[in-house]
C-alpha cells in the first residue's frame, strides 16, 4: 500500500515527495521509483502507473487532498486524466481523504473533475467480492461480474455466478452505493430487484448491497462495507 500525506513540503515539491513515498512502499519496481525524479504530478502518476502490477491489487492513499487541491488548482484535473489514461485498467483502489469533510465532499461536486466518478470503484468492488467468496452465505460463487443490456437500459452492478464469462448458474445480484453520508436504502434496492427480469434465469435471486455508509434496506442477503473490501486484500 502506498500512503502519501500532502502538505508537508512546498507545493512544487509535492510530486517529488509523492515519488519518494511510493519508493518506500511495497511495489516491486522500487528501483525505478528511487532513480527517476519527477517535477510534475503528471510525471509522478505516469511513473507510478509503470510500477503498479497488473496481476494483483494495489491500494494508493492520498491524504489531505482538499488542501492539496487548494494549493495546486491543477491537481484535480491531472489526477482525473491520470486515472482515465493510466489507472482505470489496473486493479488499483485509489483512496482520496482529507480532514475537512465539506471540502472533501466538494471534490466530487458538479463542475469538478471528479463529478458521477464514484462508478470507478465498481471494478474494485467486484474483484474484492471475488476474493472474499465463496463463503458461508454463497458457497457456490466463484465469479463476480456485472450485467447490462446492449441498449444500456438495464444495468446490474454485481452478479455472482458459478463461472465466467458465461455462467451456468447465478447466485445473487447486487448494487453499489458509494456516498459519504447516504446509506444504501430501499430505493437503491429497488433498482437491482426490477432489473432481475432482464437476466436469463435470474428470477428470483438474493440481493446484496455494497455501501460506503451502511445500509437501511430490508431483505438483503448480505451487505459489505469498506472494511470488508479492504479485508479482501489482506
Amino acid at each position: 500500500m502506498l500512503y502519501h500525506t500532502a502538505g508537508g513540503v512546498r507545493v512544487k515539491r509535492e510530486p517529488e515527495q509523492f515519488r519518494k513515498d511510493a519508493a518506500l512502499s511495497g511495489v516491486r519496481e522500487r528501483t525505478l521509483l528511487a532513480e527517476t525524479p519527477v517535477n510534475t504530478w503528471d510525471g509522478a502518476f505516469h511513473l507510478l502507473s509503470q510500477v503498479l502490477p497488473d496481476d494483483r491489487a494495489s491500494v494508493v492513499v492520498i491524504d489531505e487532498v482538499p488542501c492539496l487541491a487548494q494549493r495546486d488548482p491543477g491537481f484535480e484535473g491531472t489526477l482525473q486524466r491520470a486515472w482515465d489514461r493510466f489507472f482505470e485498467r489496473k486493479p488499483v483502489l485509489l483512496i482520496l481523504i482529507g480532514s475537512d469533510l465539506s471540502m472533501t465532499e466538494a471534490l466530487t461536486g458538479y463542475g469538478r473533475p471528479f463529478y458521477r466518478r464514484g462508478r470507478a470503484v465498481e471494478p474494485v468492488v467486484r474483484e474484492a467480492l471475488a476474493r472474499l467468496l465463496p463463503g458461508e452465505t454463497f458457497p457456490g460463487v466463484v465469479e463476480v461480474g456485472s450485467f447490462w443490456t446492449r441498449t444500456n437500459d438495464v444495468e446490474i452492478d454485481i452478479v455472482g455466478a458459478d463461472r465466467g464469462p458465461v455462467a451456468r448458474r447465478l447466485f445473487f445480484v447486487g448494487s453499489v452505493k458509494w456516498l459519504q453520508e447516504q446509506p444504501f436504502d430501499d430505493h437503491d434496492l429497488a433498482r437491482p430487484a426490477q432489473a432481475q427480469g432482464a437476466v436469463a434465469g435470474a428470477t428470483p435471486l438474493p440481493m446484496i448491497a455494497v455501501s460506503r455508509s451502511g445500509t437501511t434496506a430490508g431483505g438483503l442477503a448480505a451487505a459489505y462495507g469498506p472494511e470488508d473490501l479492504l479485508r479482501a486484500w489482506e
